[in-house]
């Protein structure tokens, strides 16, 4: 008889922790959520061209200047992959050392605060000087750090420069980091 309460009480406790499970899954699965890419590329007359920022070389610029794509940029691309809608407020590029850099004017794409629809994806973009100045900016700072010797700090050192990537600001006060790094 108590072998059976065993039985009946381990199969409660796993169909309790399987039912928490599915709500928290569902939580978290539930509402808006964004996948946030940095991009490089060039733009041209009506049309921009963009790829990974490992693309990244003064060569591959030369080629798409030469094909028409005279004006380097650089883009984030967001696309809600949620189950609700979500409303885009800011973008920009951020370093850990530099901080953010926000676009406040002559930028590509459509004007903020813009609501991307579930399954939709938007672009922006700018001119890439700004970013890659900032760059510049993250790695002399970088470079000028005290560095402490733990082996945490040695790696960091040895890693290099941690590089931009690009960072969406939603309405409900939430900030996203994106794939992809420029170094």
């Amino acid at each position: 008889m108590q072998y059976a309460s065993l039985v009946v009480a381990i199969c409660g406790l796993v169909l309790a922790c399987l039912s928490l499970g599915w709500q928290a899954a569902n939580f978290v699965l539930t509402g808006g959520r964004v996948k946030v890419e940095f991009r490089v590329g060039a733009t041209g007359g009506r049309a921009m061209l963009t790829a990974e920022p490992n693309s990244f070389n003064p060569d591959w610029l030369t080629e798409l200047a030469q094909q028409g794509y005279r004006q380097p940029i650089a883009a984030v691309r967001v696309a809600n992959v949620g189950r609700q809608p979500v409303t885009v407020e800011r973008w920009g590029f951020q370093h850990p050392a530099a901080g953010t850099l926000f676009p406040v004017a002559d930028f590509i794409g459509k004007p903020l605060p813009h609501r991307l629809e579930v399954g939709q994806s938007e672009t922006w973009a700018m001119d890439l000087g700004p970013v890659v100045d900032l760059l510049k900016v993250g790695n002399e700072i970088v470079a000028k750090r005290p560095v402490r010797r733990t082996l945490f700090a040695q790696a960091v050192a040895s890693a290099g420069s941690p590089g931009i990537v690009a960072v969406v600001e939603l309405a409900d006060g939430r900030a996203k980091r994106g794939r992809g790094t420029l170094r």
